[in-house]
């Protein structure tokens, strides 16, 4: 059902635009009640981060997949590829849905951050498990590293909109490699 009630109401954002769509709509065209709709999300912002639990996981198991004697970029680096190859098409058109959406609404915005926050957190914490690391320092590191590579990726897809994605591939690729940190951040310590 809950795909179901996601299927509608992108249909619906993509026919009437996201404010215009009510709760209201979603259920009558899922020919279900706004009860049941609450039944499975909170309000209808949560239908856009409905993905959000399974992307997390789907990331951390991909980290504990890793070869054990990698680094953490390594390992990072190989999560963000095979993320690459996991894209389809239907998952541009709903990452391009939400982006126009988000552009028109400040609360998606916010909520979209905290949303990849959180990912980004997780990711970092499963690379920083993974790598069997005691120290805070290495912690710390990670989350920035991790918080950086977004941030460079959001910026990567943002400027080249409207190249294919062949072509987003190849930059977020170059970006990647461009942002290798040396292997002394790895060693670090106080």
């Amino acid at each position: 059902m809950s795909q179901r009630i996601q299927d509608v109401a992108a249909r619906l954002f993509d026919e009437h635009g996201f404010a215009e769509t009510t709760v209201g709509s979603i259920a009558a065209e899922a020919g279900i009640s706004e009860r049941t709709f609450f039944r499975y999300f909170a309000a209808k912002d949560d239908l856009l981060f409905a993905s959000f639990a399974a992307d997390t996981q789907w990331a951390i198991d991909s980290v504990g997949d890793q070869a054990p004697g990698n680094d953490p970029w390594d390992t990072l680096q190989a999560v963000v590829e095979a993320a690459l190859e996991r894209l389809t098409a239907d998952a541009q058109r709903r990452a391009e849905r939400f982006q126009h959406i988000a552009a028109d609404s400040p609360q998606v915005q916010a909520s979209y951050l905290a949303h990849q926050r959180l990912f980004q957190r997780k990711l970092a914490d499963a690379l920083w498990l993974r790598w069997a690391s005691n120290e805070a320092d290495h912690r710390i590191i990670l989350n920035a590293v991790v918080s950086a590579v977004f941030a460079a990726l959001n910026e990567v897809v943002a400027l080249s909109a409207d190249r294919s994605p062949e072509e987003q591939r190849h930059l977020i690729r170059a970006t990647m490699a461009a942002m290798r940190p040396s292997a002394a951040v790895w060693t670090h310590s106080r």
